[in-house]
């Protein structure tokens, strides 16, 4: 069920650049990129008979949400080393992430491209950066918001092949986050599907594949011209539940069964072997607002209304409570 698309935005000299924002946000998306201390990202350590490892490897995952593009570029000379590093930009939207599939519990499909892409290029990374001086045994993934929860998604994935990465930074987001799973993502398929004029089959369980075959034949350009609005503060486009790379027990509605529903032994061993670091910020999503918000703030009753908007859109229980905290 869709749910409110009201809340009221601001447009005023908004903060659009991380230059711009960096003396009035602290949000991590604007932040100075992080700089690795002490053994954070150092390799394992070696094996007998193992050569000494070269520089390791950094992968930034792109934060689909934000669109945050340029954040990498600064990211390789912080640290003041020779430190390759990998920029993993999937395409977004319906490209990386369409599901039709309203039962994926009984008749599991891939739906999550965009991670599946994401699993190609550590890959690539594995077979490869050592031709550009880096260690294929010390891949660290980094990333913030959307690309924070991809992450996570890639650690908790049994499909996720082991050892394709040994570390992971999460910038204030994760798999837990309210928006990291679209919950109707059927709705949006469909919506998609009908703008383009598209059959919908009348037994979507079994023929939702027929809608994917359609899209398939639309130009690029049509379908990039195609805007699907979600409720605000969700998107309609993002991970979902597929039964393959994100299997059930992940939603807003059972959120603990993220390590304990539907993953096998070996999923459960790979996550315990990451190491993990994990930041929020005390003003998380300042960059929903503008430079005159963030300056001289607003009324009690728009605070309200947002936190309201926000809490029915992103929850489906104790929406009371959660409002109230």
């Amino acid at each position: 069920m869709l749910r409110d698309t009201d809340w009221e935005r601001t447009s005023q000299h908004p903060i659009n650049t991380r230059d711009a924002a960096v003396a009035a946000l602290s949000d991590a998306q604007f932040v100075a990129p992080l700089v690795h201390t002490g053994d954070t990202l150092a390799p394992p350590p070696a094996l007998p008979g193992q050569e000494k490892s070269g520089p390791k490897c950094f992968f930034y995952v792109f934060d689909y949400q934000t669109k945050e593009g340029d954040y990498p570029q600064r990211m390789g000379t912080v640290h003041g080393e020779d430190l390759p590093y990998v920029f993993g930009a999937p395409l977004v939207d319906g490209f990386s992430f369409l599901n039709a599939n309203p039962s994926p519990q009984i008749r599991a499909r891939v739906a999550n491209y965009g991670l599946m892409d994401q699993m190609a290029a550590l890959h690539w990374v594995q077979q490869n950066i050592a031709k550009f001086g880096g260690d294929p045994g010390a891949v660290t993934l980094a990333g913030h918001g959307s690309g924070a929860a991809c992450i996570n998604f890639l650690m908790t994935s049994p499909t996720m092949v082991p050892g394709l990465f040994h570390r992971a930074i999460l910038l204030s987001g994760s798999a837990y986050a309210s928006w990291a799973v679209v919950e109707d993502p059927v709705v949006y398929a469909l919506k998609l599907a009908k703008e383009l004029n598209c059959t919908v089959p009348s037994d979507l369980i079994k023929n939702h594949e027929q809608i994917v075959d359609c899209l398939r034949e639309i130009p690029l350009d049509d379908l990039l011209n195609v805007n699907i609005q979600a409720p605000s503060y969700l998107s309609a486009f993002g991970p979902s539940i597929d039964g393959v790379v994100i299997r059930t027990g992940l939603s807003n509605q059972d959120p603990d069964e993220l390590l304990s529903s539907g993953t096998s032994k070996r999923s459960h061993d790979s996550y315990r072997r990451y190491d993990l670091l994990f930041g929020v910020v005390t003003a998380e999503a300042l960059w929903r607002f503008s430079n005159v918000d963030i300056l001289n703030g607003f009324e009690g009753e728009r605070r309200d209304k947002i936190i309201r908007t926000y809490v029915r859109n992103a929850y489906t229980f104790h929406l009371s409570e959660i409002f109230y905290t």
